[in-house]
């Protein structure tokens, strides 16, 4: 095994309020979210990093959160609404040896997929305990999760239809590492829910409550049991032309005719099956 870095990964909630008029909002760090009502939370991509983005991080917190505001509004969600919602965004802290394309990477074979990145590796002795399983992804479940799916400090389970309409307000908005960072939330918080009890069935009927908007996501779709909306993964190799045309899109440079790229490669249809 390669010889890593023993610190741990970590990672970082900022809430973000909009009670005022400005369209960024006011953040600040804080150690748990909302654990009743409606709430949104993006997973950003592997750059936000505090190690990476020093002060510039707090100016990103707000200007991600912002987006999905403006999100919202097209949506004709009112700003009442968005006034009410709590918004967090969370920040990855990494050691210096931890690949976060390593933990996809594994993440990817878990599922018997493979990843266009996985070149990457060759050569490698081994994982680190911390691709394997980060502890980001725990703090995150302690954060976000447990308040909602248990209580007396996370020892006891919650009735399951509590569970289930607490996650029904949980909506996540994950972008690129944002999306692995969903999948192993997902996995851990299935794995909590057993230990606290809860049965196949009632795991189930839970995480299909929570809501995961993907974008350009770096992890295998079709296997969460979320309700994951999200764009074909370039780095998902097991799915194909009939599901869009991601990998025609990626063909063309972004700096050529952008009108042409929008009216002359639609989506297909998947074929239905026999």
């Amino acid at each position: 095994m390669t010889n890593t870095d023993p610190a741990k990964t970590a990672a970082t909630l900022y809430e973000v309020s909009f009670d005022n008029d400005e369209m960024q909002g006011v953040s600040h760090k804080t150690e748990q979210a909302a654990a009743h009502g409606p709430v949104m939370i993006a997973f950003p991509g592997n750059g936000f990093n505090p190690h990476d983005m020093g002060y510039m991080l707090d100016n990103s917190v707000l200007q991600m959160a912002g987006k999905l505001k403006k999100y919202l509004k097209i949506g004709n969600v009112s700003d009442d609404m968005i006034k009410k919602t709590p918004f967090y965004v969370v920040s990855y802290s990494t050691p210096k040896d931890f690949s976060d394309k390593d933990a996809r990477i594994l993440l990817y074979k878990k599922h018997g997929r493979t990843n266009m990145s996985e070149e990457d590796s060759r050569g490698k002795d081994g994982f680190s305990a911390e691709e394997q399983n980060p502890e980001y992804i725990d703090s995150l479940y302690e954060k976000i999760i447990a308040p909602r799916i248990s209580r007396l400090n996370g020892k006891v389970k919650t009735d399951a239809e509590t569970a289930a309409k607490n996650m029904a307000e949980v909506v996540i908005f994950a972008h690129c590492h944002g999306a692995y960072t969903a999948l192993k939330l997902e996995e851990v918080m299935r794995n909590k829910m057993k230990k606290l009890g809860y049965n196949t069935d009632e795991i189930l009927k839970v995480q299909r409550q929570m809501t995961v908007v993907a974008y350009a996501p770096a992890c295998p779709l079709g296997v969460s049991k979320m309700n994951m909306v999200s764009f074909k993964s370039l780095n998902d190799v097991a799915l194909d032309e009939d599901y869009n045309n991601a990998t025609v899109y990626a063909a063309i440079r972004m700096g050529d005719d952008r009108s042409h790229w929008v009216d002359t490669h639609k989506l297909q249809k998947p074929t239905s099956e026999s």
